[in-house]
């Protein structure tokens, strides 16, 4: 009987292959995008004709075995042959032009042939095993698992038909990991979820599209994971799992979806999110199947802009055109008769560069670029192009051009469609002009050439939503020529026009690029300061339109002198429209009037009060270095870990004799406007310097002395000489110093910074980047600067350990400085949570209230006999 077993197997085997081929063919010709065509269905079919079924089965005969089973197996190893180069030929002709129904009959006519011989030998087998049984008496119960044992293969083998099904039954299954190897070794990005729609699995095509590894995303919610945008919008398009988890069906991802990776790479998805169901049809999670999809996009998409191209040039040979080739060094090798019509030369006479004949209109600009990208196998849009004609007229000409392509791909010439557009350009360039000039004088005065009241009320509408949106200020100034009339009557209207346009001219050198001076009328203008957030800059801008005035003007060889009343209004202080604003500078511009002309007032007392606070603080600042009133104090900085001082940040004070100390808050900025921060800070850096060699000198151990170095400073020519001098003079080593720039200010001129910092880096000096993480410092200039500590800015130590996007921010910072090498130092830490934090994170170089406030040298000193 063992002798007929291994055939029996081999007959199963041989129908459960083929018909397992036979239904992956019928679903892959139904559309099911999931069978491998060359794998479940060619492959299987090539093995059933050709591994020779006869050769297996040969080697488990004898002599005793009938050669009738032979013979019909050879019979069908034939038929095989044949079965499957007419599988093949129909898998082809389906895919190109559907099934017809001759091939139908005959593939399945040939199918079933098969399959009854083939049960035939099977069951002419299977008398045999039952005369062998009854002769030998072998145990019946054996032969039947080993024939269960065979259907269970073949059952199990037809199972594969559905694959998505299997997706999801995997899931469930007690062979986890079984299932994990499949779901991987599948051509498609799979990712499953719990319930909650946070991930839990996640196959290595969705690691590679999506740039995330499995570790990352465990337990994220998917949406922040997958990052899906309208093609079209660029609107956030979230992933379907709450529907499928709400309502337990199978929901398709929206068409036009893209996916950013992690490094901002975009793919176009195709595919849909399921429910995984329990035996029970409870929900456990969802399945989400996609794959990528964009090269069939990009190929819809050029088909579209083929369609798009061949459209518009069926359009063009309704019009005057000619047809041409030029080669990809530019010189045309074919023009078709009809260009004789549109230009005047023969086709031999233009047969040159096509660059030859062009004018040098501005439209020519980019001829060359385009006709580059398009021997480079780019196809762009229609463009215009300006050409003389052979009597010396100018055409305009509208161009379509496309690239010639070989057998190997590569571009050989472009052919292009030309059609002259000559009235129709003009025509528009005409009316583009009257537009324009119609729009100029709706928007503008005539006289002065600024804007007129409705485009002044437009901007500043403008400027308040954008102040709105940044919680900005916005300055409204109503300026008055003082005595105007009088010069209107005495000298003529002539005159007063001269002075208007003088006038207007000298305000606007005055202001600032983004501000807006207008015309209202007579001898009213009216200005926008936006984007502020000091309105001690619309006191300077004030001060200089008042100061130029101060010359006379020359009008027809008369000295003329005009003095200005203006008032200012702020938004949101004093208005939150447009017109209140408008009709609160204008109050305000006759308080100045009544208090004597040829001076400014704010709307507000309160305004007018803080404007002459400021003009008297820059007075006392000026007199302060004089009289000796600024001091220095010193911020210990310290190791977290062992506690001790490992350095000091200098840190200018203003001893003011009836203000009594003034916060650097307070002058500061006023400082860095007038210019005056470059003496004040030379001063700071001169006596800080001799106090840290003074301290040496006496033993002390002060670490390294922090200086805040201002760009201005940085600016001046001599500014390395000048730091070299004071090291000399004062004996404080370089060694012994840091000096800290803050971060928003290396990024106005990097380059500038890159070199000046580096001076100081050769004489040895250190150099830190103050307030790291608020001037959106690019990484290429981070790693060229020769920087040795980033600070990390205390607005983002402020909310640890509580504030999750704080603690984020630090230790990314942390990280980066380490990847990078450099030293880091916490500033603003005030509390023992906010120290351990740091010091968790990475970060033992801590300075800030929780250790010990600005002191004065004297109570630093004590601090440093105390240690």
């Amino acid at each position: 009987m063992k002798k007929y077993i291994p055939l029996q197997n081999e007959i199963q085997l041989l129908k459960s292959d083929i018909s397992t081929a036979h239904l992956w063919l019928e679903e892959a010709i139904a559309g099911d995008k999931y069978v491998d065509i060359k794998k479940d269905v060619m492959i299987p079919f090539q093995h059933a004709a050709f591994n020779t079924y006869v050769e297996n089965s040969s080697t488990v005969f004898d002599s005793k075995i009938d050669e009738f089973f032979l013979g019909e197996l050879k019979d069908i190893d034939t038929k095989l042959t044949d079965f499957y180069h007419l599988a093949k030929e129909r898998w082809e002709k389906s895919e190109l032009h559907g099934i017809g129904s001759s091939l139908d009959q005959k593939f399945d006519k040939e199918f079933n042939t098969i399959l009854t011989q083939i049960d035939m030998v099977s069951s002419q087998v299977n008398k045999k095993l039952s005369e062998e049984l009854a002769q030998r008496n072998y145990n019946f119960a054996w032969i039947i698992g080993l024939f269960l044992l065979v259907n269970l293969i073949v059952f199990t083998m037809l199972y594969v038909s559905t694959r998505r099904q299997q997706l999801q039954q995997l899931l469930i299954h007690e062979e986890k990991e079984r299932a994990v190897v499949t779901l991987r070794s599948i051509g498609d990005a799979v990712i499953t979820t719990d319930i909650k729609g946070y991930i839990t699995f996640f196959n290595d095509v969705a690691e590679k599209l999506t740039e995330y590894t499995m570790e990352e995303v465990q337990g994220q919610p998917i949406d922040s994971v997958l990052r899906l945008y309208n093609i079209k919008t660029g609107e956030r398009v979230f992933t379907p799992i709450s529907d499928v988890l709400d309502k337990g069906i199978t929901k398709l991802i929206s068409n036009g979806t893209k996916l950013v990776s992690k490094s901002g790479k975009e793919y176009i998805l195709n595919d849909s999110a399921a429910p995984v169901l329990s035996e029970e049809g409870e929900i456990l999670g969802t399945v989400l199947v996609f794959q990528n999809d964009t090269k069939r996009h990009e190929m819809e998409e050029n088909i579209r802009q083929s369609e798009e191209k061949y459209r518009s040039l069926v359009e063009n040979i309704r019009q005057h055109y000619f047809l041409y080739t030029h080669d990809i060094h530019g010189v045309f090798t074919y023009l078709s008769h009809s260009m004789t019509d549109v230009l005047g030369y023969t086709v031999e006479e233009f047969k040159s560069h096509y660059t030859t004949y062009h004018t040098d209109d501005p439209i020519n600009e980019n001829v060359e670029k385009f006709t580059e990208e398009c021997i480079s196998g780019k196809q762009h849009a229609p463009y215009d192009i300006s050409i003389y004609h052979k009597n010396g007229d100018v055409r305009y000409l509208e161009v379509s051009e496309s690239p010639v392509f070989n057998n190997k791909n590569e571009v050989i010439s472009i052919e292009g469609v030309a059609r002259d557009i000559t009235q129709n350009y003009l025509d528009q360039l005409h009316l583009k002009e009257q537009k324009e000039l119609l729009d100029y004088k709706a928007h503008y005065d005539t006289l002065t050439d600024l804007p007129n009241r409705q485009l002044f009320l437009d901007r500043l509408s403008m400027s308040i939503k954008k102040a709105q949106r940044l919680d900005e200020k916005v300055a409204v100034l109503f300026i008055d020529l003082d005595h105007f009339k009088e010069i209107n009557d005495s000298l003529g209207h002539q005159t007063g026009d001269e002075v208007l346009k003088e006038v207007s001219t000298k305000l606007s050198e005055q202001i600032r690029d983004t501000d807006t001076l207008a015309r209202l009328g007579g001898d009213e203008f009216i200005l926008i300061i936006d984007r502020l957030h000091d309105t001690s800059i619309v006191v300077d801008i004030v001060e200089k339109m008042m100061d130029v005035m101060n010359d006379p003007l020359t009008i027809d060889n008369q000295q003329l002198y005009i003095t200005l009343s203006i008032g200012i209004t702020l938004y949101p202080d004093d208005g939150d429209v447009s017109e209140n604003l408008l009709k609160n500078a204008d109050a305000a511009m006759y308080k100045a009037k009544d208090d004597g002309r040829n001076t400014y007032c704010f709307y507000t007392e309160k305004m007018t009060e803080k404007a002459f606070e400021r003009i008297m603080m820059e007075t006392s600042l000026r007199q302060a270095l004089k009289n000796e009133e600024f001091l220095v104090y010193y911020q210990p900085q310290f190791n977290g870990i062992d506690e001790s001082i490992i350095g000091l940040e200098a840190l200018i004070r203003w001893q003011h004799p009836t203000m009594g100390l003034v916060s650097p808050l307070s002058f500061i900025t006023l400082a860095e406007e007038t210019g005056f921060i470059v003496l004040m800070d030379q001063w700071m850096m001169r006596t800080a310097m001799s106090q840290m060699a003074r301290w040496y000198e006496d033993g002390f151990t002060p670490g390294t002395l922090g200086l805040n170095v201002s760009m201005k400073q940085i600016r001046q020519p001599d500014f390395i000489s000048i730091i070299s001098s004071m090291i000399k003079e004062t004996g404080c080593k370089s060694e012994w110093l840091v000096f800290e720039v803050p971060e928003s200010q290396i990024m106005i001129n990097p380059e500038h910074s890159i070199q000046v910092l580096q001076g100081l880096s050769d004489m040895g000096i250190k150099l830190a980047i103050d307030d790291f993480g608020t001037g959106y410092s690019s990484l290429s200039y981070l790693k060229r600067l020769p920087i040795d500590t980033i600070k990390i800015d205390k607005s983002f130590v402020k909310g640890l350990p509580e504030d999750r996007e704080d603690a984020g921010i630090v230790r990314s910072l942390i990280i980066l400085a380490k990847s990078l090498d450099l030293d880091i130092i916490a500033e603003g830490a005030e509390t023992l949570e906010q120290k351990l934090f740091l010091l968790e994170n990475g970060c033992q170089n801590i300075q800030g209230y929780f250790y010990a406030k600005p002191i004065t040298v004297v109570d630093m000193e004590k601090m440093l006999q105390d240690i």
